[in-house]
Formats: structure tokens, sequence, C-alpha cells
């Protein structure tokens, strides 16, 4: 898997993990990423720590219900086994290395 293509999947996987949320309630979300944490679409997997921890903030315990959606998006767009012990700064971490 080509490098843009392992990008492309993790912001798709993100982008139907978020859709839980809502329309309305994602692009508020998103709105507040960038306005509070100032991470934006295109940045989000350069700085996938500080949108993790954003999204523990702006979630609190429902994080954790979300993060676990975009892993199961991640290993179901890439084919990868991504362990359940990982985060999800993590499994991000890993795919990318695995395909650097």
């Amino acid at each position: 898997m080509s490098e843009q293509l392992v990008y492309d999947l993790i912001l798709k996987a993100i982008d139907q993990g978020l859709d839980i949320l809502g329309n309305t309630s994602k692009e508020a979300f998103f709105f507040h990423l960038e306005r509070i944490f100032k991470i934006t679409p295109v940045n989000i997997i350069s700085n996938i720590e500080g949108f993790q921890e954003a999204m523990k903030k702006f979630f609190g315990q429902g994080y954790y219900h979300i993060e676990s959606l975009i892993r199961y998006y991640l290993q179901s767009f890439t084919g990868q086994e991504l362990s359940k012990h990982m985060d999800l700064s993590e499994c991000v971490k890993y795919l990318r290395a695995q395909n650097s």
C-alpha cells in the first residue's frame, strides 16, 4: 500500500468513526478542533496525539466508544490486525510505519 493510500484510509476511518455524531455535531467538533486545538483535517495524522487528546477532552468517556469505531474502520480498510491494546495514535503510527 502506498503512503498516500494509507493516509487517505486513516482519514476516511476517522471521518466514518465520527459519523456516529451526526453531521451537525461532527462539523461542530471539527470547528472546535481547529479553533481551540489548532488541528485541521490536513494535520490530524501528523498530530495524531494532539487529535487524540482533543477528542478525549471534547467527548470525555464517550471518546473510547468513538476510538473503538475508528480502530474498527482502520482495521477494516487496511486489512491490518490492530491489537485492542493499541490506542488510536499507536494504531496510526503502526500503519504509517508499515507503509513508509
